[in-house]
């Protein structure tokens, strides 16, 4: 995976301070990632240099281009301070996006005078985030204790951290069990749950919501 580079590009990025360092004034480093993912965030790094006001506003925003118009995807802001490297993230990228032509405009404010404004065309990957459901047994009986977890990886195999929605259901699909909102911190959510000495015969599911994707684990039970 390609790592985070200078906005536009890091050429582009020296011409301004360079342009900027003749004249003192607000100085500026953006840096900004150059592949988007569905499910995957956008994170923005600013620092404000020597001749930057104290405080700066920074927005950053993803616009989708279709045909001659312009659709405004996610959307962040936040005040930056002189001397320091931050970083601000916009929400991820919903896992339904289509591959289009993406751009990424970045604004600086202060005192409602623009100080730095810039757009960059992103390289949109379809890779998504992978869901991983494992049970501790491939078959179970009536009063068992059924362990499981559910594991969510990017497309490059790092932890996918999200909230999510577990659903235990039946042959029948009624609902026996839930887990709402979850929070996988660290990419892993493990679940127990018990079966009742008259649970139904038949395939179970594990339902896994994650965004708008729901990934279903089929398990068996034995008398």
């Amino acid at each position: 995976m390609r790592g985070p580079r200078l906005l536009t590009a890091a050429h582009l990025v020296c011409m301004w301070t360079a342009a900027l360092a003749a004249t003192p004034g607000p100085r500026f480093l953006v840096t900004a990632p150059e592949i988007i993912r569905p499910g995957g965030n956008v994170t923005i790094g600013v620092q404000l240099l020597e001749h930057s006001p104290s405080q700066v506003t920074v927005k950053a925003e993803l616009i989708k281009l279709a045909g001659n118009l312009t659709v405004s995807v996610l959307e962040a802001e936040g005040v930056f301070e002189k001397g320091s490297f931050k970083t601000l993230t916009l929400p991820s990228l919903p896992l339904n996006s289509a591959n289009e032509i993406y751009e990424l405009h970045i604004t600086g404010r202060a005192q409602d005078e623009i100080l730095f404004s810039n757009s960059t065309r992103l390289s949109f990957e379809t890779k998504r985030m992978t869901v991983f459901i494992q049970t501790d047994k491939t078959m179970y009986k009536p009063k068992q204790e059924v362990k499981f977890r559910v594991i969510t990886l990017f497309a490059d195999f790092k932890p996918y951290k999200t909230s999510l929605n577990i659903l235990i259901k039946d042959p029948k699909s009624n609902l026996i069990q839930q887990w709402l909102t979850e929070q996988n911190d660290l990419g892993v959510v493990s679940k127990t749950f018990q079966l009742s000495s008259h649970a139904m015969l038949g395939d179970w599911s594990i339902q896994v919501q994650v965004n708008v994707s729901i990934n279903t684990f089929l398990g068996g039970m034995l008398k």
